[in-house]
């Protein structure tokens, strides 16, 4: 088993021999990361690729804020979390230990039916994104502003992923239409066209919305923890690292399952000596204020969750245990 890191446009084009070729017939050699990202603005701006400025931008983000790239070690936890129910709520939300970062998952993970690469998560209100991440790319590449300053402050989800041919896909859900994406997963109703755009393909659109599936189930699963699961530091197996990159270009951290999160067959007991009644999953959005007091007084309201699936222990006798 072995991991692949997200790469950026940059890291794409000097690691493709086609596309190298290309980079040093447009520039006469190879250029440096912030030549090559000055260059590719201007372009952009140039031809009016919206999308394009955006992904530079979230890209340069993740640099500027020192790769922070989190591996997913467990495949059954992947599954667990993909096939999972989730009780959200009106005011449900997510919270991710970084406003920017990667997930990594082990070769060959295929989930419904789509293996699944690398990708790239941004979750951040617009103000944030406006002030860390567009701002300070239009300084340093256009030399001046180009993005308004928003007049709402939504909180958006950014999942973006290279295909084996190196095309970019990225989709941009504001945070109460994951909640709906994910509830509407759990029956893989009709619904899932809320993730399908004009510019994918099928297979395309199935990826994007199984990667938010996960992402989001990920994320969840780090919150019904209390991110016991997530520890500093980079797997044992093997990582392929980028061209012109070495591990220190990264903050490493690594997800696995932990004892406050483990589903097993009916009748079984965790190591809690709680019964577990079912191998499917369940998980709740608390959003009750006696929640978010204590040590979770600084939480947004909304951003917690917990697991109950199958623990014989009334819900909020659990959670208010834990709070």
């Amino acid at each position: 088993m072995s991991f692949e890191i997200y790469k950026t446009k940059y890291q794409y084009c000097i690691s493709s021999k086609n596309l190298l070729h290309i980079t040093k017939q447009n520039f006469g050699y190879v250029p440096g990361y912030d030549e090559f990202m000055r260059s590719e603005a201007e372009t952009l701006i140039q031809t009016n690729d919206i999308l394009g400025y955006k992904t530079d931008a979230e890209e340069n983000y993740w640099i500027n804020s020192g790769c922070p790239t989190i591996f997913v070690e467990d495949k059954d936890l992947i599954n667990d979390l993909f096939i999972a129910k989730y009780k959200t709520g009106l005011n449900a939300m997510l919270a991710a230990p970084f406003p920017i970062f990667s997930f990594s998952f082990p070769s060959k993970t295929v989930i419904n039916g789509v293996e699944l690469p690398p990708c790239l998560v941004c979750l951040s209100g617009e103000a944030d994104i406006y002030e860390n991440m567009t701002t300070p790319y239009d300084e340093k590449y256009l030399g001046a502003e180009f993005t308004p300053k928003p007049l709402t402050n939504r909180t958006f989800l950014s999942i973006s992923y290279r295909t084996k041919d190196g095309f970019l896909m990225n989709k941009s859900v504001i945070i109460e239409e994951v909640m709906d994406i994910i509830n509407d997963m759990n029956e893989m109703g009709d619904a899932k066209c809320f993730l399908y755009d004009q510019s994918l393909n099928e297979l395309e659109s199935k990826m994007i919305l199984t990667l938010t599936k996960i992402v989001a189930g990920l994320l969840i699963y780090h919150s019904a923890t209390e991110g016991k699961g997530l520890r500093k530091g980079f797997p044992s197996k093997t990582i392929k690292l980028p061209k012109q990159t070495t591990r220190v270009n990264y903050i490493g951290m690594s997800l696995s399952n932990c004892n406050e999160y483990t589903p097993k067959q009916k009748g079984s007991s965790n190591s809690g000596g709680y019964k577990i009644l079912s191998r499917e999953s369940f998980f709740r959005n608390l959003q009750a204020d006696r929640y978010y007091q204590g040590k979770f007084q600084n939480e947004p309201k909304g951003s917690r969750w917990v697991y109950v699936s199958g623990i014989n222990r009334d819900v909020d006798e659990y959670t208010q245990g834990k709070a």
